[in-house]
């Protein structure tokens, strides 16, 4: 883009250009191009035309998945591997693999339950009761334990609306008819609060704000 915009070539075709030779270029994991392997034909630009077959794309993909295990076992063999400590039916929470903001939720809200663990302890399958989503995480990924709440929202919702009835405690009272909410409060012991700092003014600010610039006035 950037050579592009120096030769005074408009960037949408910079752009365009650069895309088609990016379809065109063999993918180092199958060897295939990506417009051969998503059309199974090639494109007729600049680089040599090359066609993809069923039989080459389902090899491809293959050896692509053979490349990964194969990965995945030499990653785990070693001795610094994190195994995980979760338990088949527990629920936990995963990350947010939708999050697009500063402001999004990091774990999304609905629980999944674990519904597999292989024998080494580093794939979990987690399933959603609700959706039947499956999704398969590492223990190092986003994923924590399900803790319930102990008050829902919606009872919060009820006591702000006013439809939940609320019991205020009874007044105790004397033979005589007397309360003796007094009595209670001065026996009661105050609430423990965090001591407040001494908060003294600048006296600089204070003469700039009285338009003073006088300074031996502060002696």
């Amino acid at each position: 883009m950037k050579i592009g915009h120096q030769k005074g070539v408009v960037d949408n075709k910079t752009l365009k250009r650069t895309m088609n030779n990016n379809q065109q270029i063999p993918h180092p994991a199958t060897g295939i191009p990506p417009a051969a392997m998503l059309f199974r034909d090639g494109q007729r630009l600049e680089f040599p035309r090359r066609c993809a077959t069923e039989e080459k794309a389902r090899k491809a993909k293959e050896t692509d998945r053979n490349r990964k295990v194969h990965r995945e076992n030499d990653v785990n063999i070693s001795k610094y591997r994190k195994k995980t400590d979760f338990n088949v039916g527990e629920k936990v929470l995963i990350g947010n693999y939708r999050r697009s903001a500063k402001f999004d939720p990091i774990f999304l809200n609905q629980p999944f339950k674990i519904i597999d663990i292989n024998e080494v302890g580093n794939k979990i399958i987690v399933e959603q009761e609700e959706t039947g989503l499956t999704l398969c995480r590492h223990p190092s990924d986003d994923i924590k334990p399900f803790k319930l709440r102990k008050r829902s929202y919606e009872d919060k919702q009820e006591d702000t609306d006013g439809t939940k009835e609320i019991q205020w405690p009874e007044a105790d009272t004397e033979e005589d008819g007397q309360c003796c909410f007094e009595e209670k409060q001065a026996t009661c012991t105050p609430l423990l609060r965090r001591s407040e700092r001494t908060r003294k003014p600048n006296p600089m600010y204070m003469l700039k704000h009285l338009g003073v610039n006088d300074r031996t006035l502060l002696h």
